[in-house]
């Protein structure tokens, strides 16, 4: 190799390196500090979000043979998520929650008449704004991986040390509960937390995204067929990663996640089974069978994978019906459990939709505003689910129709519709992006019944899985 080769190669590696740390940095603090619920953590979340763009801006200005058109594709990516912004700006100048002093204390009033234009009804002016922020952060991040790699090398990376980082918080998070119920440090509260996170059905979607992102490294990556490779190869290592976050989902998760996860399992487990069933045309495609020259012997080195996968494969898809039973058995499954046994009953969620689309009714073109749900909602809150406030709408799908309405939903969806097109019609699909893809399919299943998408790290994993995938069939292997 030439110097120069030497001296490109490396710089090129610089920012594909920083890529990576930016991308882990990124996922792993608000999956460490409870799942992004904390002010501050949010703070670090933003700032670190700040450095993507820089590093990509770099990257395209030092190797990009044509500077206009990245640039213009990664504004027009990020234009939505900056016009949310400006609406949000705009809405400060049009308050309809408003607070006076009267004879019993402070009062609330809000002005709920039909409105078209941007209005704010939080009560505070900087929390729109770090929420608008937030999104805008993790989008930026994962657009890195979008624009800086073309190297399946380096997204397998990203994903094989967000799996692995994430099944490091899972022994920790289950480590301090061991401890903390044992009393040796204090009393950890009866709640529904899980693992590092103060949510167990954030942990449930954010464990899901991961073990589906290390299933797909599993199927990527080379089948080996004696004992000691087998234990030392990446396919072993993705699915031991993927098992213990798929368990952790199905342990922690409400009956739909459940349902999600193990049909994302069962698929993963089936590519892998026929990937590797013992034919003429699978084993000339493996590697580590090449160098045997016997057909049948290739053919037998094939069948204990395979009958293994397949085992696999059928005890998900069982689980798999089991879930998808227990759902068409009770329907109000999908929304809550309906003995109260979560955080939320059945009866409570049905209501909180209704009044929720009572709110979307009045403001319909853009919402009441970021981050003012719990303040709004209760305004439009019945008797039926009591007087305490809500924070969000059970739902991410009428959450941001509440807040951003029409146009703001639009606004969110462009720029992930735009990728998914792209991705569609370039008709280039491998078995490894068809299990991601089925990962975030999924996923924006789940928000249409749930809030997965309020736990920034759930919302930074999954853009960082979707522009993954989007990324990976139009990158080079290697």
């Amino acid at each position: 190799m030439l110097d120069e080769d030497v001296v490109i190669r490396d710089f090129r590696n610089s920012n594909e390196r920083f890529l990576i740390l930016n991308v882990l940095l990124m996922i792993g603090l608000p999956s460490l500090f409870f799942g992004g619920n904390s002010s501050f953590v949010i703070g670090l979340f933003c700032a670190l979000g700040i450095l993507a763009p820089i590093n990509t801006f770099n990257y395209i200005y030092s190797w990009s043979p044509s500077l206009a058109a990245p640039i213009s594709k990664y504004a027009m990516a990020i234009l939505p998520f900056v016009a949310g912004i400006a609406i949000t700006c705009l809405s400060w100048a049009n308050p309809i929650f408003h607070s006076y002093e009267g004879a019993s204390g402070l009062l609330f009033t809000m002005d709920t008449a039909p409105k078209s234009i941007p209005v704010m009804a939080s009560d505070n002016l900087l929390s729109p704004l770090l929420d608008d922020f937030t999104v805008l952060a993790a989008v930026m991040c994962a657009l890195s991986i979008y624009f800086i790699t073309n190297s399946r090398f380096v997204i397998r990376k990203v994903l094989c040390f967000s799996s692995y980082m994430a099944v490091a918080f899972l022994v920790l998070g289950l480590a301090i509960g061991f401890v903390c119920s044992l009393g040796v440090v204090g009393e950890r509260e009866p709640t529904s937390a899980f693992a590092t996170f103060t949510d167990a059905s954030d942990w449930a979607s954010y464990a899901t995204i991961w073990a589906g992102a290390a299933f797909a490294m599993a199927v990527y990556s080379e089948q080996r067929f004696r004992l000691l490779p087998i234990a030392y190869s990446a396919r072993f290592h993705s699915l031991l990663a993927a098992f213990l976050l798929w368990g952790s989902a199905l342990y922690s998760g409400k009956p739909l996640q459940c349902l999600i996860s193990s049909a994302i399992g069962f698929f993963a487990l089936a590519v892998l089974a026929v990937d590797i069933v013992p034919l003429k045309f699978n084993a000339s495609r493996h590697e580590a069978l090449r160098y045997i020259s016997s057909h049948s012997r290739r053919l037998k080195k094939m069948v204990l994978p395979f009958a293994v996968y397949a085992i696999l494969s059928v005890c998900a898809f069982i689980l798999t019906l089991f879930y998808a039973q227990k759902i068409l058995a009770d329907t109000r499954l999908v929304y809550a459990a309906p003995d109260g046994s979560g955080s939320i009953t059945y009866a409570e969620k049905m209501a909180l939709f209704d009044d929720a689309k009572k709110m979307i009714g009045d403001h319909k073109l853009f919402g009441c505003g970021s981050s003012s749900f719990a303040a709004a909602f209760s305004f439009y809150q019945g008797s039926d689910i009591g007087s305490a406030a809500w924070p969000n709408a059970g739902s991410d799908l009428l959450q941001k129709l509440a807040e951003n309405g029409v146009v703001g939903f639009i606004f969110s969806s462009i720029t992930f519709v735009g990728f998914l097109l792209v991705w569609i019609f370039r008709f280039s699909y491998s078995a490894s992006g068809l299990v991601m893809m089925s990962t975030i399919a999924g996923i924006l299943i789940l928000a249409v019944f749930e809030t997965p998408f309020e736990s920034p790290a759930v919302l930074v994993s999954f853009w960082v899985l979707a522009m993954s995938a989007f990324r990976w069939d139009s990158s080079r292997i290697g």
